[in-house]
């Protein structure tokens, strides 16, 4: 799909992925975290599903083979850094990313057709739009919003630590648990990836998208307290800090006074540092018409 469709069906698309996501979550009864898309491959019968350290060659691949075949191919170098489960939740959103292919019909029917195998990076860093699908896919069916939102929405100031422990009972990373939890809340909130002090993408909740800012800048970090935390230390270990700031450094937004606070993360095994930002509601425009 074209990377220049107008945002609103950009999104819309992927709502729908991640609503698949949550469909086959349902589907194999997940009841309660954490969702094992190992599992699913076990029962799916027709999806077979092999797991190596393939460096730096990419993160997880879906190929057709032959008979209604798949061969489901994840990159398991993740595992060296430090994780609770089997694997590591990188590594499971790989799988998560792969099943989307799998499961989301245009993207089955493509490589049964003798389109190419998928094969790239996951957990949102690739741009096109059918790997943003089956990124929205993997996040919908590890993190269905019936299990996940009413943790989120019963925090109305959420800090790192509110996310970091939500993201250890569903064992998935910070940033995807990041993403979902930006996408699910009903409170003012938002998430960008920077690396080298230039924003790589962002997401913001329905509460700020809903006064028109929701496009992430693309130039250079414009916070002084996040620029300043990327640069008082590297990006190979996980570190963490707080700092304030302005809702027009990370959107574009007429609301130049709408302060904001800011967390800054670093994702060793990314290289990549994640600014979660919140505000209280009762600062939004109208809010008090709401």
């Amino acid at each position: 799909m074209a990377s220049n469709l107008p945002w609103k069906l950009v999104q819309n698309i992927r709502d729908h992925a991640t609503r698949q996501g949550e469909d086959i979550a349902a589907a194999y009864s997940f009841s309660e975290p954490p969702i094992n898309p190992l599992i699913i491959i076990a029962e799916e019968g027709s999806i077979h599903a092999e797991g190596d350290d393939l460096g730096e060659a990419f993160d997880g691949r879906l190929e057709y083979v032959k008979g209604g075949r798949f061969l489901l191919v994840y990159n398991t170098k993740y595992d060296a850094w430090p994780h609770t489960g089997p694997h590591h939740p990188k590594v499971r959103f790989t799988i998560g990313h792969e099943l989307g292919h799998y499961f989301i019909d245009e993207h089955r029917t493509l490589l049964r057709n003798g389109g190419p195998q998928y094969t790239c990076a996951t957990e949102f860093e690739s741009d096109p739009q059918m790997e943003q699908e089956a990124d929205c896919f993997a996040a919908g069916l590890l993190m269905p919003s019936r299990l996940l939102s009413p943790k989120v929405n019963r925090i109305t100031a959420p800090t790192l630590a509110d996310v970091q422990k939500t993201a250890k009972a569903f064992d998935v990373s910070m940033t995807s648990m990041l993403v979902r939890w930006v996408r699910l809340s009903d409170f003012p909130c938002g998430v960008f990836s920077f690396v080298g002090d230039s924003i790589r993408w962002g997401w913001v909740s329905n509460a700020f998208a809903s006064i028109g800012a929701f496009r992430k800048h693309t130039g250079p970090v414009r916070s002084p307290d996040a620029s300043r935390f990327l640069r008082s230390g590297p990006l190979t270990q996980y570190r963490e800090s707080s700092g304030l700031g302005y809702l027009h450094y990370w959107v574009d937004t007429e609301h130049t006074g709408l302060s904001v606070q800011e967390f800054y993360a670093v994702i060793p095994y990314s290289n990549h540092v994640l600014a979660f930002i919140t505000a209280d509601e009762d600062d939004l425009p109208n809010a008090s018409e709401d």
